[in-house]
This record gives structure tokens, sequence and C-alpha cells, in this order.
């Protein structure tokens, strides 16, 4: 029940609601929609995987293993390993029962509602590298300004 989430102290990185509409909830004017993934982020998720409407049993037991071993294992942030999973599964192929999961149907269900988990940068990225080197110019600058404008008050410019 909605109250017993709400009393938790979870504290976690993710919680994942694989089953059918577990995203679904009543809008409040005001609030937007309130459902489990808000009463999770709540206690203390920081995100939450759900589902908008019924899915495919098949597919969300495929999908999981794909998604938690790209997330945890692979170490891709929460919103990359959930679509290279997603895209993994639209190029597989069941030829001999017919199954092929390239509708949105199967894969648009699963979302990601609070932190997308992005990776941190390591090291010195070149976007870094950039701002601190824009950085360091900005500082030349202001000190080269600030030095002719001293020369020039103290009557030493020619």
């Amino acid at each position: 029940m909605g109250y017993e989430i709400a009393d938790l102290n979870l504290q976690c990185d993710l919680v994942a609601l694989s089953a059918c509409e577990t995203g679904l909830g009543e809008f409040a004017e005001g609030e937007g929609v309130l459902g489990l993934p808000r009463l999770f982020l709540r206690t203390g998720a920081r995100s939450v995987l759900m589902t908008l409407w019924q899915v495919h049993d098949e597919f969300a037991a495929k999908l999981m293993p794909k998604f938690y071993d790209r997330h945890f294992n692979g170490g891709l942030p929460k919103v990359e390993a959930l679509a290279q999973a997603k895209r993994a599964l639209l190029r597989e192929k069941d030829e001999a029962r017919g199954v092929y999961f390239q509708h949105p149907f199967y894969w648009a269900a699963f979302a990601l509602y609070g932190d997308p988990g992005a990776a941190e940068p390591d090291g010195l990225t070149p976007m870094n590298l950039a701002a601190l080197l824009a950085l360091l110019a900005l500082a030349v600058l202001y000190f080269y300004v600030r030095a002719r404008k001293a020369q020039s008050q103290n009557g030493t410019l020619a």
C-alpha cells in the first residue's frame, strides 16, 4: 500500500518496478501525477524504472537482465543502460516462434523517472579542458589590462 511505501527510508539509487502500469497514478492539480514512482522518490530513491502500460511478460523478462548487466556490470548510466537494452532486444528475432519486439508497444512502456544516472567524467575531458583554457585566457587578459592601467596611472606608459 502507498502509506507503507511512504514510511520507508530507502536511500537507494534505483527502484525497478517492471510489473504492468507501475508508472500510473492520479493527476493532482499543481502537483502532476501522484503514484508509485513519486512515493519511492520521496522515500529516498534517486530514480525509478517504471512501466506506463501493460507490458509483455517475455519482453520484460529479457529486458531487465540486459538493463541490470549494462548498468551494474557495464557501469553505464541508468538511462543509457536502458536504451542499450531496448535496442539489443529490437535487433533480436525469434523467427521460430514469430516473436519480434520492434513495435513500440513492447519497449516504449519502460521509462526512467528521476535521476538518469549520468556518468561522472573521468579525468580531463575535452569540454573541461576548453573551459579551463578559457578561464586561463580570461585571467591573463584581466591581469594584462590591470597592469596596463596601473602603468598609465603611474605615468610610466610611453
